[in-house]
């Protein structure tokens, strides 16, 4: 089994310290909703795909299609110190400040036993999700510990009022190291417009 010794990420945020980021990556990136039955069988109720992009500066992206015409309908963009959500339908964008830190800038403390694995050709470090709320661990997050990037993470959840259990899986794949991605990938369409309240946008182009 390989040491890990390297990142204890923090999940659940996209966060940047300002550490430099040396290598681009672009993957496909494929998000699953599970409904799960009381015998422990699942069926899907919604699935999407679209794609993730770091680039050579550590900025990052996450865009999804609609699944029944192919076109954008969310992106979000990390970068220079602002997190934007892009709501392609609506033709609107919201601006924000991102958090402090990122998953590759995260300094990892190595614990004993921790799992491991290959997912679609990449070393990951299996990491327990908690609820922020409660505490209570509801999911796991596989982590790369030599690319910073968490290629497939899994979570369930029971509703309270519903009763059922809902299971949500996103992975990457067909993952390139040192791809450069589309610079267009990065900034906002043309027309579209700020929601109330956003910040000013440091990078959405020179047409917003």
């Amino acid at each position: 089994m390989r040491l890990v010794s390297l990142i204890l990420p923090v999940v659940s945020c996209g966060i940047s310290l300002a550490a430099p980021v040396t290598t681009p990556i672009t993957a496909k990136m494929t998000s699953t909703t599970y409904e799960v039955g009381g015998n422990g069988q699942t069926s899907i109720i919604s699935q999407e795909s679209g794609t993730f992009a770091r680039r050579a500066d550590g900025s990052e992206v996450t865009r999804f299609l609609d699944p029944s015409t192919g076109q954008p309908r969310t992106a979000a963009i990390r970068a220079n110190g602002q997190s934007i959500v892009i709501k392609y339908l609506s033709k609107r964008y919201t601006v924000g400040a991102s958090s402090p830190l990122a998953p590759y800038a995260v300094p990892f403390i190595q614990k004993p036993g921790m799992e491991s694995q290959t997912i679609n050709g990449i070393y990951v470090v299996g990491i327990s999700i908690t609820d922020g709320k409660t505490g209570q661990v509801v999911g796991k997050a596989w982590f790369s510990p030599d690319y910073k990037i968490t290629v497939r993470t899994e979570t369930e959840r029971t509703s309270a009022v519903t009763g059922k259990t809902i299971r949500m899986v996103q992975e990457m794949s067909d993952i390139q190291i040192g791809a450069a991605p589309d610079p267009n990938l990065f900034t906002v369409p043309a027309g579209f417009t700020a929601t109330a309240g956003s910040a000013d946008c440091k990078f959405c182009g020179g047409s917003n």
